[in-house]
């Protein structure tokens, strides 16, 4: 079972499940940090800002073919996760010789934006920005930005 799972993991952060996938971005983890809204479950005294990192994190962005894209995440529990495969919409807002910029809207009305970069010193980072609100439970906003080990513009 856990060569299965092993095995699955290689494929999915590859590039090589299929022929028509390309990784555009691998990064690792991140830090930053998020803003509890006083709402939902979360009362006064617990509100405001909170330093956030997740530690063995992963995000692959995959161009899956013309204009479409699919974001994976591996988070700190080590579950991976396909935005295209949740049935959420994932949409390219801009692309230069050193960023992409990619929407990210979940069927829970989760709304994240990815930027994938460039820095003028050659590091290659990502930013997370990310707003969970609406009907969620436990409402926040967080600003997260990490490094990448590989980026294909």
């Amino acid at each position: 079972m856990r060569c299965s799972i092993l095995i699955m993991v290689g494929l999915l952060f590859s590039g090589s499940a299929s022929a028509q996938t390309t990784n555009i971005a691998i990064c690792g983890s991140s830090e930053g940090h998020g803003y509890y809204h006083h709402a939902g479950l979360v009362k006064k005294k617990d509100a405001g800002w909170v330093k956030e990192k997740i530690s063995n994190g992963k995000t692959v962005l995959k161009h899956l073919g013309k204009n479409e894209f699919d974001i994976l995440v591996v988070d700190a529990s080590g579950s991976i996760w396909s935005a295209k495969q949740d049935g959420s919409t994932v949409i390219p807002l801009r692309k230069t010789q050193s960023e992409i910029a990619i929407l990210h809207i979940t069927i829970k009305k989760v709304i994240e934006v990815y930027n994938f970069y460039k820095e003028k010193d050659g590091s290659l980072k990502f930013d997370l920005l990310q707003n969970k609100s609406g009907d969620w439970l436990i409402p926040k906003s967080s600003v997260l930005t990490g490094s990448c080990s590989s980026i294909n513009f």
